[in-house]
């Protein structure tokens, strides 16, 4: 793995649905291990995830990234919401609510 790269889309190329997000990390990741890794499943998962939430609950993306470094992926999406997250205090029988606490670490 490259020891760092970097692709960034501006609002304008923001991606529009989490297919376009997942087309783009698979591009980017296809650059960092063409012959594919264990962890390719897994950033497309979360990418998937945080593209279809910012959409179904926050107004939309407004910015997405993928960075690189030594053994790392960072995933970022902005959203068009103006509210900050709330913890929803729902219980564990109910789907739904976790998506932010589980983003924190």
């Amino acid at each position: 793995m490259p020891p760092f790269t970097e692709d960034a889309h501006p609002s304008a190329d923001s991606p529009r649905a989490a297919e376009d997000a997942r087309g783009i990390t698979r591009n980017f990741l296809s650059v960092l291990a063409p012959d594919g890794c264990s962890q390719a499943e897994a950033t497309l998962l979360t990418v998937s995830e945080l593209v279809t939430n910012a959409i179904q609950h926050a107004c939309g993306v407004t910015g997405f990234g993928l960075r690189a470094a030594e053994e790392t992926v960072t995933v970022h999406v902005a959203n068009a919401s103006p509210a900050p997250p709330r913890k929803r205090d729902t219980p564990p029988w109910e789907p739904g609510g976790f998506g932010w606490p589980l983003g924190r670490f």
